[in-house]
């Protein structure tokens, strides 16, 4: 995801007085609908759902609500490798690929079709629960960044299931992607979900980026409000405030005509 943190850094250290000149609010995003009442106790939440956190089980309802929706004939296949696969194929005929979506609430990513891997495995997983194949989060990491996989039973057989690269044709259905070390294995839409996105608001900065980005913008906050500029430019400021290049940084407010100190 682009989280700019350079130039936010870059930014509060140029001016604390600093003025912005473009402001645009169209990128605000709506919340999803909730469907876990916010506000009971821990306890209520861990009766219910296995955890405390709101938001975990706000995504465990999401993922097991969107799963009812979407098992349709899959439960009645009888053959459990095609009714996996079937669920396997439903997941990622859903889904599209984008890392603007690793921090937001899986919410957002059942709203827009769109996520990450640890959002591909959680609706996989619930599905699989309506469909009665058994699975289980393994956890680990592929080439340097967090990975998260099934590991699933078939006919009494456990095998590993990488639906993220599935989707993007580096492996069947079953089989575990070169490269991928599994630091953990075990749980289940609990444990999936304290994997996904955990900002739920709109307002904040993770949801800002997503929304922005589907425009190909990002936004810069500071204490006047949220701003945007290009995609472009925001690496190309990343680069400038990489470097310490401060004139390179102001040529990229000049164009947006964002006064600076």
């Amino acid at each position: 995801m682009y989280i700019m943190k350079k130039r936010i850094l870059a930014l509060a250290g140029m001016a604390a007085t600093m003025i912005f000149g473009m402001s645009l609010t169209s990128f605000a995003a709506e919340e999803p609908k909730w469907i876990v009442p916010k506000g009971l106790s821990a306890g209520e939440y861990q009766s219910m759902y296995g955890t405390s956190d709101w938001y975990v089980c706000e995504g465990v309802a999401q993922c097991q609500a969107w799963a009812e929706a979407n098992k349709g004939d899959i439960i009645g296949i009888q053959d459990e490798m095609t009714r996996y696969t079937a669920i396997v194929n439903k997941v990622c005929s859903f889904l599209t690929y984008d890392i603007t979506y690793v921090q937001p609430h899986i919410a957002y990513t059942i709203r827009d079709g769109k996520g990450v891997c640890a959002d591909y495995t959680a609706l996989t997983l619930a599905l699989c629960e309506k469909c009665g194949i058994k699975a289980v989060v393994s956890g680990g990491v592929l080439n340097g960044v967090e990975h998260d996989m099934l590991k699933v039973t078939i006919n009494g057989v456990e095998y590993y299931s990488d639906l993220t690269n599935y989707d993007s044709g580096v492996v069947g259905v079953l089989g575990m992607t070169p490269g991928y070390r599994e630091d953990s294995c075990g749980g289940g839409l609990v444990t999936a979900n304290y994997s996904t996105g955990a900002d739920t608001s709109a307002n904040s900065y993770t949801v800002l980026c997503m929304e922005a980005n589907k425009v190909g913008m990002v936004p810069i906050v500071n204490k006047n409000g949220t701003y945007y500029i290009t995609k472009a430019d925001g690496e190309l400021f990343d680069k400038y405030a990489e470097a310490g290049d401060v004139s390179g940084m102001y040529s990229i407010l000049d164009k947006y005509n964002i006064p600076h100190a």
